[in-house]
C-alpha cells in the first residue's frame, strides 16, 4: 500500500512531511485545497483496500495519517501475536519423527522467522544451536556423549550441516553434560 501511495504522491499527506493541513489563511488557500484533495485520495484508497471487518476501525479516522497508524497497529498487533507463537514453538521444538537434517531445517526456519519478525533482538547462531542440541532425541545425544568420553574423538572435532550451520563438539557436550 505505501508504495502506491508513493507512486500516486499521496505518501506525504499519510507518512511524510504534509500530514497536516497548513495553516488556514487567505494565502494558503489553494494549498489547502491540495492538501484536502490528496488526503481525500488516500483515505479512500487506505479504506477501499481493507476487508469490511477493519473498516469499523477506520472510518472513525479524520485523516489518512491517522487512518494509516489504526492499520499500523491493528498489523503489528498480529505481528506480535505470530511472533510470541513462533517463540512459544521454537522453545518446545523437539526433533520427534524428523531426522537431524529435517530437525536442524525446522529450527532455522523458525529462528529465521523470528529474527525477520523481530530485527532489533535476532537470534544469534549460539541460541540457535541451543536450540536445536535441546530438542534432539535422547539416543542422538548419548551418542554423542561418546565422542566427548574420547570413543572416536579423533574422528569429530566439527561438523557443518548442509544449512551452512557449524558445530564443534563443545556445542554438543555443554549440553550433554546438562544432561547428568
Amino acid at each position: 500500500m505505501e508504495s502506491y501511495l508513493v507512486g500516486e504522491d499521496m505518501w506525504d499527506v499519510v507518512g511524510g512531511d504534509k500530514t497536516k493541513p497548513p495553516e488556514s489563511n487567505e494565502q494558503n488557500a489553494e494549498a489547502i485545497k491540495k492538501w484536502r484533495s490528496l488526503n481525500g485520495k488516500a483515505e479512500f484508497a487506505l479504506k477501499r483496500s481493507n476487508s469490511r471487518g477493519l473498516f469499523e476501525y477506520i472510518i472513525k479516522g479524520k485523516s489518512a495519517k491517522e487512518i494509516w497508524e489504526t492499520l499500523n497497529q491493528l498489523y503489528n498487533k498480529k505481528d506480535v501475536n505470530r511472533l510470541q507463537m513462533l517463540k512459544n514453538e521454537l522453545a518446545n521444538a523437539t526433533q520427534g519423527e524428523l531426522s537431524i537434517s529435517q530437525f536442524f531445517v525446522k529450527i532455522k526456519n523458525l529462528c529465521s522467522e523470528i529474527s525477520l519478525l523481530n530485527p532489533d533482538e535476532p537470534i544469534s547462531e549460539a541460541r540457535l544451536k541451543r536450540h536445536i542440541v535441546r530438542g534432539l532425541k535422547l539416543d542422538t545425544l548419548l551418542l554423542l556423549h561418546l565422542f566427548k568420553d574420547g570413543h572416536s574423538n579423533h574422528l569429530w572435532k566439527s561438523w557443518r550441516t548442509n544449512n551452512g550451520i557449524e558445530f564443534t563438539s563443545n556445542d554438543f557436550f555443554l549440553s550433554v553434560d546438562n544432561l547428568e
